[in-house]
């Protein structure tokens, strides 16, 4: 069970599973519904986390999203070949959303709020750095 009342706790192993828990739950509702959660209250709901308790985890619905896309990025990284050229992840990469439509359509709104939105393009957060090659 995750703690939902007291200061917030220290990291743990504890802490992790919940964090795990209520992104796993994120990521769910965020697959099986054309309209995915607009805020904490559904996501503490479907976890059956107190909602006053989610923000001991992540502080807004913003922080939990971008977790939500580095949890997604570090998926797909290790699902692309150690020795593949930054074109090749790319590809991937752009097969990976195909393949998540849902994933994809959420981080493209997630990306179109903008830059005075809290989340300017989440989207490339699951795409790979062509920088760094």
């Amino acid at each position: 069970m995750c703690i939902s009342q007291g200061p917030p706790p220290a990291p743990s192993e504890q802490v992790l599973r919940c964090r795990s828990h209520i992104l796993t739950t994120f990521e769910r509702l965020v697959d099986d519904s054309d309209t995915p959660p607009s805020g904490l209250r559904e996501v503490a709901e479907a976890a059956f986390v107190r909602r006053s308790g989610m923000y001991r985890y992540y502080p807004d619905r913003a922080g939990m999203v971008q977790a939500l896309a580095q949890m997604w990025a570090q998926a797909r990284a290790l699902s692309c070949p150690v020795a593949s050229s930054s074109e090749d992840c790319l590809e991937h990469a752009l097969s990976w959303l195909a393949a998540h439509p849902r994933r994809a359509r959420f981080l493209a709104l997630e990306s179109a709020k903008g830059p005075d939105g809290d989340l300017p393009l989440v989207i490339l957060t699951v795409l790979p750095n062509l920088e760094d090659a």
